[in-house]
């Protein structure tokens, strides 16, 4: 469960490269968990320092991006913006971030009303 105080939720974005080899962008939030964001998955996890752990310590949630749900890389990012529970993506997708659910939807309307979610991470 994510809690806050500010509207600062997003305290650092970063690329990285998965232990498969997949390039990723990670989201550290202001309590130390991080939601790795990749072509094909979703997944959050206790820390940053816990991402390409062989064994899946720390791993709370992931969910795998198949067909619609798949997201695009541009110029090595997958990551447009970002401003409190909300990301812009540079396919034009979304993800909303709330204190019990991360959800991925097909555009920031869509995120904005809540509704055609393609992916959903539950923390709480």
């Amino acid at each position: 469960m994510i809690h806050q105080h500010s509207s600062n939720i997003i305290q650092a974005n970063s690329q990285i490269t998965l232990s498969n080899g997949a390039p990723a962008e990670t989201l550290v939030f202001h309590n130390e968990l991080t939601l790795v964001i990749s072509e094909h998955t979703l997944a959050m996890f206790k820390s940053q320092q816990q991402v390409n752990d062989p064994l899946g310590n720390g791993l709370i949630d992931s969910v795998q991006l198949e067909g619609d749900s798949t997201l695009k890389i541009e110029n090595d990012r997958l990551i447009k913006n970002y401003q409190s529970g909300f990301v812009g993506l540079v396919d034009g997708k979304a993800i909303l971030i709330t204190p019990n659910v991360i959800q991925l939807f097909p555009s920031s309307n869509d995120a904005l009303r809540n509704q055609n979610e393609l992916a959903r991470l539950n923390l709480g």
